[in-house]
């Protein structure tokens, strides 16, 4: 009776980490414990693919240097896209001068990316900063 019992409770405990790794593929919760990527999914909630937000004065105050910027977006995961596949995504903003930079949220049934343009005064302070969530495919 007591291996029954034992043998229950590792089951339930199995089942519960089972089903707390599927939430996680699905609903990627770990996105949300970052700033900048919990700031594009909320605000882009319910929007078509592609919405930009407007990221100024929140997650980015304006006139923050180029240099916190970079930072603040490096600890959130975001990569600066090289100018080739920045070009790809968002010719109109990289013509005139705007950075870009992405991350991945992938889920199990979707290829999700998160875009941050950004646009700097010549003295590198921030003077326009959007995001945006881009489905790249889904199952």
């Amino acid at each position: 009776m007591k291996i029954l019992k034992k043998l229950a409770i590792v089951l339930v405990v199995l089942i519960l980490i089972g089903l707390a790794l599927v939430a996680q593929g699905l609903w990627r919760f770990d996105l949300y414990f970052n700033p900048v990527s919990a700031y594009i999914m909320k605000k882009s909630s319910g929007k078509v693919w592609g919405t930009r937000v407007p990221m100024v004065p929140k997650p980015f105050p304006l006139q923050s240097s180029q240099v916190e910027i970079e930072h603040q977006l490096g600890n959130s995961g975001f990569v600066h896209l090289d100018s080739d596949k920045a070009l790809a995504a968002f010719p109109d903003e990289v013509s005139k001068g705007h950075e870009v930079y992405f991350r991945e949220a992938n889920t199990l049934v979707c290829n999700v990316y998160l875009y941050v343009i950004l646009s700097f005064e010549q003295n590198n302070k921030l003077l326009h900063a959007e995001g945006t969530s881009e489905e790249q495919g889904c199952l």
